[in-house]
């Protein structure tokens, strides 16, 4: 088995700190031939067959340019098997001879809440590796990859802007499915989402709060200014935004650590009917209440009254 990282993510998502140049071993450039194969030939040799190496002046500026330009060429490091332990599994390339064993043009995330991820086992917890999803621009739909925490508050995040974590453990994949986000790789190292939910609390008015306890007004008035504000159309297909439209349902998304605080508080069952989720499956959004939801997270359990 050989292991690789994208020279971009040894640059942007690895603590690595080799000496790489034109000139090393380990620079490879990779060319896909389809079905997961590839040729993997060093750059150095690439170039000097072109009579290009003395050309070569800034070699961040050439790669970028070179894989812009032709998109079944890649620039990747080779790693010894102790370096690959120091990289994030997600960016970790392996190949056996010339085929890619793991693609990874769609990738599956888990987005789990603080109360699940101190349920874990020790042994689980060493295969989940944190991860972040961080939009390329504002309102831009693309996602990048990232070990480095975004620096934004969250009620500025694009939809599926987060942190998520990550494992090669189809137990664990199985055992929280209901949790499972889902992205797919569009350009190079850029992603859109493909499975998603997002748990959102519906806009209430002041005259609807009339009557309700001070905790479930703080509670939701909480809601308000912390979380991000979205706009959907539920008239055909659902489509949701974040451009202001005041003819648009306004919503505020809930974070996912409120989930376990909203199922085990009895008192904030009077909003349970404001609170939905949209699930996205490949391109459109289905509505699913509240209620019907908590039914799949049986690891939650209210605490005992006695």
């Amino acid at each position: 088995m050989r292991y690789f990282i994208s020279y971009d993510n040894y640059k942007n998502n690895s603590s690595l700190n080799k000496n790489i140049d034109i000139f090393s071993n380990e620079l490879n450039a990779i060319y896909d031939k389809g079905d997961d194969n590839y040729i993997i030939r060093p750059l150095k040799e690439l170039l000097d067959s072109m009579h290009d190496l003395h050309t070569v002046n800034d070699i961040d500026k050439f790669i970028e340019k070179t894989e812009k330009k032709r998109k079944k060429i890649s620039f990747m490091i080779e790693l010894s098997l102790e370096e690959a332990n120091k990289v994030h599994p997600i960016f970790l390339k392996r190949f056996k001879e010339s085929k890619l064993t793991n693609p990874d043009k769609t990738i599956k995330l888990l987005e789990l809440d603080s109360y699940t991820i101190k349920s874990l086992k020790r042994e689980e917890e060493e295969y989940l590796k944190s991860i972040n999803l961080e939009s390329v621009l504002y309102g831009s739909d693309l996602l990048e990859l990232s070990i480095n925490e975004i620096n934004k508050p969250k009620k500025y995040y694009n939809i599926g802007e987060g942190e998520y974590y990550y494992t090669e453990k189809e137990k664990l994949l199985d055992k929280f499915k209901n949790y499972i986000v889902e992205i797919e790789e569009v350009d190079r190292n850029k992603y859109k989402l493909k499975q998603h939910k997002l748990i959102t609390i519906d806009s209430i008015g002041r005259d609807r709060l009339i009557g309700l306890s001070r905790e479930v007004c703080e509670f939701y008035y909480k809601i308000c200014n912390e979380s991000k504000v979205l706009y959907i159309d539920e008239d055909d297909n659902i489509i949701i935004n974040d451009i202001k439209d005041e003819t648009k349902k306004k919503v505020f998304v809930l974070d996912k650590d409120m989930i376990p605080y909203l199922i085990n508080n009895d008192y904030l069952d009077v909003l349970y009917k404001y609170v939905n989720i949209y699930e996205l499956k490949d391109s459109n959004y289905t509505k699913i209440p509240f209620e019907k939801y908590k039914k799949e997270l049986k690891y939650i359990k209210k605490p005992s009254k006695n």
